[in-house]
């Protein structure tokens, strides 16, 4: 179909990762769903604060390879 980004997907998931990021990182305990974070004990909240981040992080820089790799290879067509 002309006019139709194949990328968007890629580029939707790329928001909402960054977004979910941002929200995480200004308040971990609002998207504490399962309740590990207060189950847990304080010296270990902020691993797992921490491994979230990085979790998240390595998704986005996933997603924006990925995101490139599109965009490159639809952009000669």
């Amino acid at each position: 179909m002309a006019g139709r980004d194949p990328c968007k997907g890629l580029r939707r998931q790329l928001a909402a990762h960054r977004r979910k990021l941002r929200e995480f990182e200004a308040d971990p305990f609002a998207h504490d769903n399962a309740g590990v974070l207060a189950r847990s004990p304080p010296e270990q909240r902020d691993k797992i604060i921490q491994g979230r981040i990085r979790k998240l992080k390595r998704q986005i820089d996933s997603f924006t390879r990925q995101l490139e790799r599109c965009a490159r290879r639809h952009r000669s067509r």
